[in-house]
């Protein structure tokens, strides 16, 4: 009762006009933000115009939109398709224009030229963009891009194929610590949109995941070592990191890592300390651990 009297009170310094633009200003407020997902389409036209003042084109195409970032002075240079009234639009921005993994990009650089980087693994690819920014970087790399999600994983294929870009291959599968485990989508995780998509324990409707660890991949390829590691596989990490043993074999053959550690699950001190048990040096991003393999690189500042 006394907030709702500071309130009235308030009201009072206004005059009778000023009161009533503000009286019908609030209930238009309320009226906009109960309409079924403004939210969603209010950010989404503050995506596309950022887009267009940066220099941008968009086109529409059906129920998705194509992005021509050709012009973009500050955004690496790609054709990218994103879904209307998705969270693609966020991972376009988190990813392409606030440059989320520019840290890890700082610390390879100042350790070894880009030419030299020439395996790349991009766990939780959603709808590729990762992956497109680091082949802008390092287009001489095999990039491995692995996207549980089938719908996410069709729009990463066509982002790929968009671009025509053969260093990257496309797996829809779910980095694991084992071939055996059952596992299906969790869209309940986080927001429970597209970017949030994960996998959990269980078979529901018969889902049908295929997992790879990290040593599957390296096996499959024939690569020495992984120079990035980038991992974004909303919770799925607390199983990779679950094995002592199986961690430290493949974080021996890691250089340089990017995760982000979801600690809904309480699992963030038993991965660092993982980490810095392998020799790794860490430095926390954002929501990103961006790390290094000291017994890869000497000093990521030489």
């Amino acid at each position: 009762m006394k907030f709702r009297y500071h309130k009235i009170k308030a009201l009072s310094l206004f005059t009778f006009q000023q009161c009533m633009v503000l009286l019908l200003g609030a209930f238009l407020q309320r009226l906009i933000y109960t309409l079924p997902n403004f939210h969603i389409y209010l950010r989404q036209k503050h995506f596309f115009d950022n887009i267009y003042s940066a220099g941008g084109k968009i086109m529409n195409n059906g129920i998705n939109s194509i992005i021509d970032t050709k012009n973009c002075e500050e955004i690496c240079t790609y054709k990218i398709i994103i879904r209307k009234n998705t969270s693609d639009h966020l991972v376009f921005t988190q990813v392409l224009i606030n440059n989320e993994y520019k840290s890890l990009i700082d610390i390879v650089s100042n350790n070894q030229k880009a030419e030299s980087v020439k395996y790349i693994i991009d766990a939780g690819s959603n709808i590729g963009l990762t992956s497109l920014y680091f082949t802008s970087y390092y287009d001489e790399a095999k990039i491995i891009a692995l996207e549980p999600d089938e719908h996410n994983f069709k729009v990463l294929q066509d982002n790929i194929k968009l671009n025509d870009l053969k260093n990257i291959v496309t797996i829809n599968a779910a980095l694991w610590n084992n071939n055996n485990d059952e596992l299906t989508i969790d869209k309940s995780f986080r927001d429970g949109r597209e970017w949030s998509r994960a996998v959990i324990p269980g078979n529901v409707n018969d889902s049908n995941i295929q997992l790879l660890t990290i040593m599957d991949i390296i096996n499959k390829y024939s690569w020495p070592y992984i120079d990035i590691m980038k991992m974004d596989i909303e919770g799925a990490e607390k199983f990779i990191f679950q094995d002592p043993e199986q961690v430290r074999q493949f974080l021996s053959k890691i250089k340089f890592l990017a995760i982000e550690i979801h600690d809904e699950l309480n699992i963030k001190k038993h991965i660092l300390s993982q980490l810095a048990a392998n020799n790794f040096e860490l430095n926390e991003v954002g929501e990103t651990v961006v790390g290094f393999n000291k017994s890869h690189v000497i000093s990521p500042m030489a």
